[in-house]
């Protein structure tokens, strides 16, 4: 049976919108922006994407995020779009690695080497995406779900992500928990009905914030919803996301929940992502 466009995107924003974790923040979500998000994309002269998350007591970064960023810059490239990853310096040859098994074959680069004051508008790209990126909180600090500092390993991407969309950049968040950049706009709710007893949300928001029940999965949603809108296949074989995180964890990232160096994510069994990924691209392709 064939299905229409409509009902393609609407069921991908179905699957990357299961709390399998139970944390309650893709209730927030606004219908249709996912598509819309992909709709600004397709329009887009050259894209940033940021990423990287470090788990303190692990010292590395998690499994969250490098593989929604290849699979979604994968994708990108595929259009003749082109990207720009930026991520901490010490988290610049994970990202080069991980997103090369999807052909990637643009620059990554570390944060803390753009300087706002030193770029034009003419600098910045046309579009910015956010992905599993800490948002620093209200009081200036970034934190963690346990709502522990984690500013000293964290390059301040905000305050590009905020000068790219003065400079007329779209900008796209996304997100799991809304700790995360470009969450801004669900700030007062995460504070009320998420965590109100410290310090937590992101406070820079986002043209279109993108809730998810696990980031990656908002990077694979984007690559289905402009595969279904080209009607062009630019997404890579299901197996490809179990060797990214086997690469992840090569490059010695850990499980944000667990803090171990095992290719899960968010302390989800060990191919859920994996499942998730194939159910999106099984959408895709009838």
């Amino acid at each position: 049976m064939t299905i229409s466009e409509s009902d393609k995107i609407k069921a991908i924003e179905t699957i990357v919108l299961t709390d399998l974790g139970f944390r309650g923040f893709p209730r927030f979500y606004e219908k249709g922006l996912y598509r819309r998000a992909a709709e600004s994309l397709l329009s887009a002269r050259s894209v940033w994407l940021t990423s990287g998350f470090w788990i303190l007591s692990a010292g590395a970064i998690e499994t969250d995020g490098p593989p929604g960023t290849a699979v979604l810059a994968g994708a990108l490239e595929q259009l003749g779009i082109p990207v720009r990853i930026l991520t901490d310096g010490h988290s610049v040859g994970v990202f080069r690695d991980v997103c090369a098994q999807t052909g990637f074959r643009g620059a990554v680069a570390d944060i803390a080497a753009l300087s706002v004051r030193s770029l034009s508008a003419d600098d910045y790209p046309s579009h910015f995406v956010a992905l599993e990126r800490p948002g620093k909180s209200v009081d200036g600090h970034y934190y963690n779900f346990r709502g522990i500092s984690i500013s000293e390993y964290t390059a301040d991407a905000d305050s590009l992500f905020e000068a790219a969309g003065k400079a007329g950049a779209v900008t796209i968040g996304i997100g799991d928990g809304g700790n995360e950049l470009g969450m801004g706009n669900y700030r007062e709710r995460v504070e009320k009905e998420l965590v109100s007893d410290r310090p937590f949300a992101a406070s820079v928001g986002s043209d279109y914030p993108l809730c998810a029940g696990v980031s990656n999965w908002g990077g694979y949603a984007l690559a289905g919803i402009l595969s279904v809108l080209t009607g062009k296949d630019l997404m890579p074989q299901s197996s490809v996301i179990d060797a990214l995180l086997e690469r992840c964890v090569e490059n010695g990232c850990v499980d944000g929940v667990s803090g171990k160096p095992e290719a899960s994510v968010d302390g989800l069994r060990a191919n859920t992502d994996a499942v998730i990924y194939e159910m999106i691209r099984s959408v895709v392709k009838q």
